[in-house]
């Protein structure tokens, strides 16, 4: 089964925390977004193989603004802050998830340009908040 039909919550988790950056800051680009979301996929995945440590990040300011909101949006998910009552997903599933967004970005961004995933997604998650 596809991650979008089996895990369609936490992407529209994930995307909402990312439109709502672009609606913050109406100069960040699918790059920043790519960056984000590649680098809580290295510390993810770092943590699904217990590593020691979690590699540090450096991103820049936009993309570090979309990384902390996604992380924020990703401990939620997976039952890590309190007063959760979401159904806790799993690291495996998480990284699934983070892995179709970044696949997303990449395809919407060759197709239609530097905001082509942003411009994309954000009418979609819009009509979600609005419960249409």
């Amino acid at each position: 089964m596809k991650v979008e039909e089996t895990y369609l919550d936490v992407l529209q988790n994930i995307e909402s925390a990312i439109a709502n950056e672009y609606g913050n800051n109406a100069s960040l680009k699918d790059r920043d977004v790519l960056e984000a979301i590649q680098e809580l996929v290295r510390q993810y995945a770092a943590e699904e193989r217990r590593q020691r440590s979690i590699p540090s990040v450096y991103l820049s300011p936009p993309s570090h603004a979309v990384f902390e909101s996604v992380k924020e949006v990703c401990d939620l998910r997976l039952g890590r802050l309190e007063h959760n009552a979401m159904e806790p997903v799993g690291l495996g599933e998480l990284l699934a998830c983070l892995k179709r967004i970044r696949s997303s970005i990449q395809y919407w961004t060759k197709r239609n340009g530097s905001r082509g995933y942003l411009n994309y997604m954000t009418p979609f998650v819009s009509l979600v908040e609005e419960g249409l």
